[in-house]
């Protein structure tokens, strides 16, 4: 059954600040995404009634799962980027990925998970708008 998303404690985040980001971690963020992240910035998808959680099965057949927790704050995005671009390039070294696999550079976090991760989105390069 398809549900949806329910936002609270909703901060929102101005069209200066996207801005900002965009500068800072040198990025081309898509309309469709800065009008997202105006309107559910800060805000946390679980409240007192409901969390809202996915199960994912992968190519290889692992399964995982997490909850969806919140839409990244400004400060929120610029930390997670700033934290997860050193960690991927790690992880791309350590596992010998291409491009093709993942472009790093292109990654911005966008929702923020249970877990303490984030789920991403390309914002350019040959996987823009994929998640």
């Amino acid at each position: 059954m398809k549900g949806k998303l329910e936002f609270d404690e909703i901060k929102g985040i101005s069209k200066e600040q996207i801005e900002l980001i965009s500068q800072k971690i040198n990025i081309v963020i898509p309309e469709n995404l800065k009008t997202f992240l105006e309107l559910y910035s800060g805000g946390h998808s679980h409240n007192r009634t409901k969390i809202y959680s996915y199960d994912l099965t992968h190519e290889d057949g692992w399964e995982s799962g997490d909850t969806i927790e919140s839409i990244p704050t400004y400060s929120q995005v610029i930390e997670f980027h700033t934290n997860l671009k050193p960690y991927l390039k790690d992880t791309v070294e350590h596992f010998e990925l291409t491009t093709n696999f993942v472009e790093i550079d292109f990654l911005l976090p966008f929702i923020s998970l249970g877990s303490g991760g984030t789920i991403n989105i390309a914002v350019g390069g040959k996987h823009n708008g994929k998640i």
